[in-house]
Formats: structure tokens, sequence, C-alpha cells
């Protein structure tokens, strides 16, 4: 009999939707394929990175194997398309129990889903999300260094069209800067409709902007910020 592992999919669905419930967020998306759990959540948060250029915060959630993803989400509101923000400090990826575990360890496992969702979604980590793509924003591309980096890290399957994809995206639109480029790794997972495979191109897409160097802040962030 296989194991079963909590939280569950039911679990987790349920775990997501009181949080975002909480705070006026709702379910963006979710799906479920060959056995893993996909969720999108947003939220009523929105920040500007440009001038009428907004995200919405938000988070995402899966699923996969013994783990359990749970990450900052942030939607482009001018062109409806999302990004992951895997790698924002402080949030980890989570190892389910065993259901059969002790009620104390899958409790704790899931008040540690909850409070990451509740990080994910709140206005601080937006604020964070924020200062980091308007550094981004500032940031021209090193096209070689920066595409083979992005290329190396694309889903295997469907690599070449993907690429392929990217580049008409991110050549097509003025925007030449890594949240450009960023951007365009978004937009393509937007038209995506294996959820595997979005999820992989959102989480690229979060992961771009630590393309930048450390030391590299944002000039106008304050000025920005008084129209945010």
């Amino acid at each position: 009999m296989a194991t079963i592992y909590s939280p569950t999919p039911k679990e987790t669905l349920s775990i997501v939707e009181e949080e975002l419930s909480k705070i006026g967020g709702h379910f963006a998306e979710s799906a479920r394929h060959k056995g893993r759990l996909f969720i999108w959540g947003t939220v009523p948060h929105t920040r500007q990175v440009r001038p009428n250029d907004h995200i919405q915060g938000g988070v995402a959630v899966c699923t996969i194997g013994y783990e359990i993803c749970v990450f900052p989400h942030v939607f482009r509101q001018m062109y409806r398309s999302g990004a992951i923000m895997s790698h924002t400090n402080g949030i980890e990826r989570l190892k389910r129990v065993p259901s059969t575990s002790t009620p104390r360890s899958v409790e704790r496992l899931r008040t540690r889903v909850r409070s990451l969702v509740q990080e994910c979604t709140s206005s601080e980590m937006l604020t964070q999300l924020t200062d980091q793509l308007r550094v981004a924003a500032e940031s021209d591309v090193d096209a070689g260094l920066q595409m083979s980096t992005v290329i190396s890290q694309l889903p295997r399957r469907h690599s070449s069209l993907l690429l392929s994809q990217i580049l008409s995206e991110f050549h097509e639109d003025e925007d030449q800067s890594v949240y450009g480029l960023m951007n365009a790794v978004a937009a393509v997972a937007r038209d995506e409709d294996d959820p595997e495979t979005k999820w992989d191109l959102e989480e690229l897409a979060g992961w771009v902007p630590m393309l930048v160097p450390s030391n590299q802040t944002c000039h106008d962030t304050a000025e920005v910020a008084a129209v945010s």
C-alpha cells in the first residue's frame, strides 16, 4: 500500500484557501498533474515597479513527491503574467511527513505551511520583492552571460521551443533590462497549458532577477515608492 504523506493535497488546498480568505485573496488557479498539486493565489496588495506597471502579491504552492513548496508569487497586472520567487531569503522547501507520523509532527508541519503562506502573502514580502524588481528594471541584460544561464535552467522537455518563444518575447519588447527578460519568461509561462512546465517557467522567471549583481541598487526607489 502506498504511503500517504501529510499535508495531503486536500489539506494543502484547505490551508491555502483559509489563509487567502483571511486577507481578501483568492485562488487564481489550481491543477493536479501526474500526482502533483499546483496552486496559485493572489492577494489585494499591489506595488508599482515602474510608472503604470503594477505587480500584485500572491503565493504559489506545489506538492512534489516528498516535498511541499510554498513560495511568494508576483503577478504583473499589465500583461497578466506571473513569476514564482523561490529564491527569496527565508523561504524554504519543506519535507512532507508520512500520515502515520505522530500527530504532533504532522500538526507542526501544517502550522509551518500555514505560516509560510502568511509570510509569502504579506505586504512586507511584496515590498521586498518590488525593491528587487526595481533594481532589475534598471539593469541591462548581459546577453551572453545571462541568456546562457537562463538556457541552462530551462526545463529539458521542449527546451528548444521554449527558448525560441522566450527570445521572441524578449526581442519584440522594448524593455531590454533584466526585468524585461524576467517578463519574457513569464509571458511564455502564461500561455503554457501544462501546469508542471508552467511552474518551472514561472520559477525560472522569478530566478532571473538574481542575475543582477548584489551590490547594485535602484536609483529611483524613493521616487517610485512615493506613487505606489
